[in-house]
């Protein structure tokens, strides 16, 4: 700088942040002679000088501050920081300005906060904030205003109204003057008059009942809190007129029968639009048959639910319901009464048989049976359908519409294609829903083992007397229909017997049975799925015969010994 400079100082400028510079200083004189330079000021590094906020305050102001009110709160701190702080002040989280009776006043080093005349609501935490480019500092100090206390926590709440008492709620102040609260004072008066008049003096709860209103007058409430510095601000209720409130409730809405069967029905309904001022003490309900003239009551007791249950009902007959809403007041209106409902078991739908078994089949036809269903549904089951498809189709088709049987022969399917099957029960409210499916099944002749069906009776020994007649009878089933033999060893049953043979029934018969007839009787079954034996024991019951082979042997003169067979 070629300046003439007075100062002993300058200020540098232009200058680039974080390099480092060397000064020195040159005197020159009004001749214009220039001095030597000064020592250098040595390496300097340019930057900011800065120094984060600090707030000092006396110790009694970290305690909390308390205060009566009118007198002077003072709050005094002092600052530093470089550059200067931004000095503010708040109070409950609000900015405070300097007016009326707070003020204010700031230097380089400390801050005043003053609040002239205190009151309650000046009660709070007051905040001084210092920022700058170091940094933020905040310090609260906690301050308590001893006033009487402000109003009490509204609203005045008037309930339990009737022409002679009510019931007065409230809340304690928000604001209990730094002292706690002793006691209320309860007051109310008539519109109409000026002057308060008092119902409690020491009231220690938030709650009283006021009686001894005079009915229709018009009256406002009012509560103030009591503490040590003195009586609080008053709390007023809203004008109330002093009437019984309730009148008998409105009709019961939306009556309707569930549950229906045939001597009892279930009756439901909604609550009244209003209450008439009293509460629902119960319900009364009426029933009248559709042939009738008068209502008859159907609960003895009064009914609390929304429900009841109505009882020995006649089967067939129809009915309708109105449902009475009661309360202090009396009993409303009846409702509007419900439809017509008969009283008859409810039907449904019934449950579809179990799985269905294939009991035969041939190229074209194939033949199923089922059970009756489980459940009826209430209603006579009346048939079944039948219903089939192809395994590798989707659509079925139905076999049969109606049929009363519990077996059934489908007819026209393709020879070699295989099927599944299911069946619907049928009532009088309609089909259910499918029956398992069968498992599948090849239209194709069907070719079945012989079985015999006979019983352990018939297994058992045929005893019978001699010249009487006897028939073996023996059932059997195999498809194909097998072929039947008859056989008695060294008999031939074909000349000696009478055999007679169906498709599910073989028989054969002696007539005027002897000795000889005696023995087993073997009936063979044969077809081309196999063989099936079985052998019945007839026993003939005849005098015997002359023994045979008589011979003499150790003959002696005074004894011999015969021997003979039987």
């Amino acid at each position: 700088n070629f300046t003439n400079l007075q100062e002993t100082f300058f200020d540098v400028t232009g200058l680039i942040e974080d390099q480092r510079y060397d000064f020195h200083v040159i005197a020159k004189n009004a001749a214009g002679l220039l001095s030597q330079p000064s020592e250098c000021t040595g390496p300097v590094t340019v930057k900011d000088d800065v120094d984060p906020p600090r707030i000092t305050i006396e110790e009694k102001l970290r305690q909390l501050v308390v205060v009566k009110a009118g007198d002077i709160l003072r709050i005094d701190a002092e600052i530093s920081g470089r550059p200067a702080p931004v000095i503010s002040w708040a109070k409950d989280g609000k900015e405070i300005d300097s007016k009326a009776r707070v003020e204010i006043s700031s230097t380089f080093t400390t801050t005043t906060l003053i609040v002239r005349d205190t009151i309650r609501r000046d009660s709070g935490q007051y905040v001084l904030t210092l920022q700058n480019v170091a940094g933020t500092r905040s310090l609260a100090v906690n301050c308590k205003v001893l006033d009487r206390p402000g109003p009490s926590s509204g609203p005045l709440e008037v309930t339990g109204l009737t022409a002679e008492k009510c019931t007065l709620t409230w809340g304690p102040p928000q604001e209990n003057g730094g002292a706690e609260i002793q006691h209320y004072i309860v007051e109310k008066r008539e519109t109409s008059r000026l002057a308060w008049t008092l119902v409690y003096a020491d009231m220690k709860a938030t709650t009283c009942k006021v009686t001894k209103l005079l009915k229709g007058n018009e009256y406002i409430f009012r509560v103030r809190g009591v503490n040590k510095y003195g009586t609080g601000e008053a709390l007023e209720s809203d004008p109330i007129k002093a009437l019984d409130p309730f009148t008998v409730p409105a009709a019961p809405t939306n009556v309707e029968v569930t549950s229906v069967t045939s001597e009892a029905m279930t009756i439901c309904w909604e609550r009244p639009v209003s209450d008439g001022g009293s509460s629902i003490s119960g319900y009364v309900i009426e029933k009248r048959e559709k042939s009738g003239l008068r209502w008859v009551r159907v609960n003895k007791k009064p009914v609390y639910d929304l429900r009841v249950k109505a009882s020995n009902l006649r089967e067939g007959c129809e009915y309708e319901y109105r449902v009475y809403a009661e309360n202090t007041a009396g009993l409303s209106e009846p409702s509007l009464p419900c439809p017509l409902t008969k009283a008859e078991d409810p039907l449904f739908l019934p449950s579809p048989p179990v799985k269905p078994k294939i009991i035969d089949s041939t190229k074209s036809t194939i033949t199923l049976s089922w059970n009756k269903p489980l459940f009826d549904g209430g209603s006579p089951v009346t048939g079944y359908s039948v219903e089939y498809r192809k395994t590798n189709d989707e659509d079925w088709i139905v076999g049969v519409q109606h049929t009363n049987n519990t077996e059934f022969t489908v007819v026209g399917l393709t020879s070699g294609a295989e099927y599944v099957f299911v069946v619907r029960s049928i009532n009088k409210v309609g089909p259910s829903e499918p029956s398992p499916e069968t498992d599948p099944q090849v239209a194709k002749d069907r070719e079945d083992e012989p079985v015999f069906l006979i019983s352990n009776e018939l297994r058992k020994t045929l005893i019978i007397k001699d010249g009487s007649s006897f028939t073996l009878r023996v059932p059997f089933k195999g498809k194909p229909v097998p072929n039947v033999m008859w056989n008695k060893p060294d008999v031939d049953l074909r000349v000696r017997a009478t055999i007679d043979t169906t498709d599910t029934c073989t028989s054969v018969t002696i007539e005027q049975a002897t000795r000889n007839d005696s023995g087993k009787y073997t009936v063979t079954l044969q077809n081309v799925a196999g063989t099936a034996t079985l052998t019945l024991n007839v026993k003939v019951l005849d005098s015997p015969g002359p023994p045979a082979s008589l011979s003499v042997k150790e003959v002696t003169k005074n004894s011999a010994t015969i021997t003979w067979d039987t």
